[in-house]
């Protein structure tokens, strides 16, 4: 890159005047001037790449391996939004919130996982789970003690604990 310049440079102060064809199309530089400000906010914006990421353990389906093998199975309906304009910058935190329309075609009570596409520094980040908090009610053998409900009462859980953190 730096030799470039040197030569962009010497072009300019008409050292490497015999050696430029004037009738060549402009460099780079000079054709980017050229595009409207649309062309170039629309150029700026464009993502420079995907990333895929997500984490988390099960979501739904039940406490039985068939149930949520068929849960897994039923297809979701998403949806997309797209913005034209860049969104604010000023450090304000955007809001998103779901209302009773969203829920149409959701089988209640519902736990799903909420993954969405964002575009993040010019990169498609695609499949970010939501957080929504801890997604396993723990109660400990002194709780159960103290509510007088014996260990032969208890059934054991079978789908599986990720771990814990925080």
């Amino acid at each position: 890159m730096q030799l470039k310049n040197q030569i962009d440079d010497l072009i300019r102060k008409g050292h490497l005047r015999k050696y430029v064809d004037k009738d060549a199309p402009q460099g780079r530089r000079e054709q980017r001037r050229e595009e409207t400000p649309r062309q170039q906010e629309e150029q700026q914006q464009q993502p420079r790449g995907v990333i895929h990421t997500i984490s988390g353990g099960f979501a739904s389906g039940g406490n039985h391996k068939n149930a949520r093998k068929a849960y897994r199975r039923q297809s979701l309906a998403v949806q997309q939004v797209h913005h034209s304009k860049r969104l604010r910058t000023s450090g304000e935190e955007e809001v998103i919130s779901f209302s009773e329309v969203d829920y149409e075609g959701v089988r209640l009570p519902h736990d799903d996982p909420v993954v969405v596409t964002l575009l993040v520094e010019l990169f498609t980040m695609k499949r970010i789970l939501i957080d929504s908090g801890s997604s396993v009610d723990i109660l400990y053998k002194h709780a159960f003690d103290q509510l007088r409900i014996s260990v032969e009462q208890l059934k054991p859980v079978k789908t599986p604990l990720v771990g814990f953190a925080g």
